[in-house]
């Protein structure tokens, strides 16, 4: 009875179990090695397996129910005799490719010659195996070629896990790192701070920072790390990282920094003004030079607009707008500056495009030179090519350059008058030329007198003198003529010791077909009879 009950509990166990199951009994040849097995029971979830009834399967040989499971990955024949004869729990797993699922098979005798085997399907769990797996090689792929190193640290900061490349940066194994607290690998000078900043990042308020390491052929090297604590069961137990060599990029800061304060000494010391401007014209650089010459403090021109400081504001504008357009550099030549005491000065100044490091525009820079004193000696020299250096009258090269300009102009008729101090060598020769040079400057100063702004007067020799009277009739030449000599009698009365004696000779062309050449010659002639009159006269 009890058996009878064991038995039902048994069947009413194997039919309701979701795992398949089967009982095989093991079929040897005439040597007695195993070559087949027989179906002997199976439970409806294994028949639900391979898709056939209990009385389609009981009785048969494997090899007719599972055509092909010689060619199986698994011997199934040899591995359900071997447990047969030795009682031992086999376990495997099989893919079965006919149905295109995975098994794990738990073998277990039920005497010396059946076995009983369960079937546990374990498809999803190997395709998430295998998918771990996958990810698991993909990202050990991405970690070894990293420029960056991961790493992890434990709770008591260390390694247990660094990355491959590591080597190729500090020349160390994984193996050589691993179970060494990180801080073996610091630059002693600066290991302050490191175990302060290990805690902090545990508790998840590090930051990324930069420090010195050691490589093991002892070489310094500066790295980036940053890290995030490692969380399990709320509490911190570790952290993961990266680290990063920025030797290069440390060594381009430095040479940076070497390199902006050997421009920025360049700037103090240099004699130009430098300057940089925004896109608007507003200050925000500039040299103490450029201070000094307009006599402002930085604070006072920074943040200020160049116009402020210019006389031609409308000028300088379309010269930046210009560059700004074309991208062209300019150099100003002359531009007149108003420095803080309200005198002038003239700068010539360079401007330039100035971009940032992505190469969008910022603004304008550019040098400034103070070139007062060379357009004064420029206006100088520029004077004294067109003027004589003793009577401040223009010279014979402007006199002539003139006579050739209004020869082609509207302003006829002209007049010339030539006219001749009488007398000069004698003065000379008496007086010295110190007199000489007195009495021309006083002729000077009477022909000056008796002329009107839009004439020309002209010392063209030693004692010579000679006048463009544009737009001035014959009789009108005349009257002017009068007004210098009654000039020059005023002059004697009130200075009788060194009186003036001036020959006059007066033409006029009254059109463009009287050359004005001619037309001096002319007054030159009439001036010369003048002077003879008067020379038998005082005689």
């Amino acid at each position: 009875m009890v058996l009878n009950d064991n038995h039902e509990r048994y069947r009413l166990l194997m039919e309701n179990l979701p795992n398949a199951f089967a009982c095989h009994q093991v079929l040897l040849d005439d040597q007695g090695n195993p070559v087949d097995f027989l179906f002997v029971d199976v439970n409806p979830a294994f028949e639900k397996l391979l898709n056939l009834t209990k009385e389609q399967i009981i009785g048969k040989k494997g090899s007719e129910i599972l055509p092909g499971i010689e060619r199986s990955n698994a011997d199934w024949t040899a591995i359900y005799s071997q447990v047969a004869l030795t009682g031992q729990t086999a376990r495997f797993e099989h893919h079965c490719t006919l149905l295109g699922r995975t098994y794990e098979a738990t073998v277990f005798a039920e005497s010396d010659e059946c076995v009983s085997v369960f079937f546990q399907e374990i498809t999803e769990r190997k395709r998430a195996e295998e998918k771990l797996q996958e990810s698991l090689d993909k990202y050990r792929l991405l970690v070894e070629n990293l420029n960056e190193i991961v790493y992890t640290l434990n709770e008591h900061a260390n390694i247990t896990y660094v990355s491959p490349n590591v080597e190729s940066i500090g020349g160390y194994t994984p193996g050589e790192m691993i179970g060494r607290p990180f801080t073996d690998f610091v630059h002693p000078d600066d290991l302050a701070g490191r175990m302060e900043q290990f805690y902090q990042i545990l508790t998840n308020s590090g930051e990324a920072t930069e420090y010195r390491v050691l490589t093991k052929d002892r070489r310094i090297i500066w790295v980036r790390t940053a890290a995030r604590p490692i969380i399990r069961d709320g509490r911190p137990v570790g952290l993961n990282g990266v680290l990063i060599d920025i030797t290069e990029q440390k060594t381009a800061e430095k040479a940076l920094k070497a390199s902006e304060k050997r421009y920025r000494e360049i700037l103090a010391t240099m004699e130009e003004g430098y300057y940089e401007v925004d896109l608007a014209g507003n200050f925000t650089f500039c040299n103490d030079s450029l201070c000094e010459k307009l006599g402002y403090s930085k604070e006072e021109l920074l943040h200020k607009n160049y116009k402020w400081i210019y006389k031609n504001p409308e000028e300088v504008f379309q010269t930046y707008h210009r560059v700004y357009r074309t991208g062209v550099p300019e150099k100003a030549a002359c531009w007149p500056v108003i420095t803080r005491n309200g005198t002038e000065l003239f700068a010539e100044v360079s401007i330039t495009l100035r971009r940032d490091e992505q190469g969008r525009l910022t603004g304008f820079r550019g040098v400034a030179r103070d070139i007062t004193e060379r357009k004064r000696y420029e206006e100088e020299l520029l004077y004294l090519s067109m003027h004589d250096r003793l009577t401040g009258l223009y010279n014979r090269a402007f006199f002539e350059e003139e006579m050739e300009r209004l020869a082609g102009s509207r302003e006829y008729p002209i007049t010339v008058i030539s006219a001749d101090l009488d007398e000069l060598k004698h003065i000379n020769e008496t007086m010295g030329h110190a007199g000489g040079d007195e009495l021309l400057k006083a002729c000077a100063v009477v022909l000056r007198r008796s002329l009107r702004r839009s004439d020309i007067i002209a010392r063209v020799g030693g004692d010579e003198f000679a006048v463009l009277l544009p737009g001035t009739e014959a009789q009108a030449g005349r009257g002017i003529a009068e007004r210098i000599r009654a000039n020059a009698d005023l002059h004697n009365q009130a200075h009788p010791g060194l009186p003036l004696s001036i020959s006059l000779g007066i033409a006029t062309a009254e059109d463009k077909s009287a050359s004005l050449e001619e037309t001096y010659k002319k007054a030159d002639n009439l001036m010369f009879r003048e002077k003879q009159a008067r020379r038998k006269a005082n005689h």
